[in-house]
This record gives structure tokens, C-alpha cells and sequence, in this order.
């Protein structure tokens, strides 16, 4: 999976990836994965649609934690594309949106 990852800049479908926005719910919902991008620093972009609402949604995980959220989940360098996770985002201190969990849905 991991070698199928594009830049952020040179991702094939850059224009449809701004349709994702920061900023997720702080609860818990569920979400397909439909993209991911190498951001800039040390963090894959994560892109999600909320399969309830269709809202889209952007999160990063970065490689300090192996990929994976703050408190847990699948290293997500290694997930593929379409699957579907019970997603918890959050803030972190300074009222940024984080990563905290994913669990890997059937």
C-alpha cells in the first residue's frame, strides 16, 4: 500500500482532494477511506467520507506514531483504500483537530 502513496502535489486527483476539509466532528462516526496523500512534513493525509452524512473529511497521521492515530488504530500507511473505520477525532491542547482513534471495520 505504502508504495502507492503520492506526494500531496503530484496526487492524480489534487482537486477532489480539496473537497476534504480539516475540522472532523469530535464524536464518534464512521468513515470510508477514499484517499491518501504524503503531506509535506512527517504525516500521511488521511481523506474520509462519513458513510451517514457524506461529508468529507481530512486527517493526518504522523510517522512518530508509526502512522497511526494518537491513541490507536491501524497503521494507516498499510490500509487500503475503501475501507471502512469507527473514527474518533479530537482536539489537541492548543484546539487543533487530532487523530485520536480508528478501529477497522468489517
Amino acid at each position: 500500500m505504502r508504495h502507492d502513496i503520492k506526494g500531496f502535489n503530484s496526487h492524480p486527483d489534487i482537486f477532489k482532494l480539496r473537497e476534504y476539509v480539516m475540522g472532523a466532528p469530535d464524536h464518534v462516526w464512521t468513515g470510508r477511506l477514499d484517499y491518501q496523500a504524503w503531506g509535506a512534513t512527517s504525516n500521511l493525509f488521511c481523506y474520509f467520507t462519513d458513510t451517514q452524512t457524506g461529508k468529507k473529511w481530512r486527517l493526518s497521521v504522523f510517522s512518530t506514531r508509526q502512522y497511526k492515530p494518537s491513541k490507536g488504530g491501524p497503521a494507516f500507511d498499510e490500509e487500503p483504500l475503501g475501507g471502512l473505520y469507527e473514527i474518533t477525532p479530537g482536539k489537541s491542547r492548543n484546539g487543533l483537530p487530532t487523530f485520536l482513534s480508528a478501529k477497522k471495520l468489517p
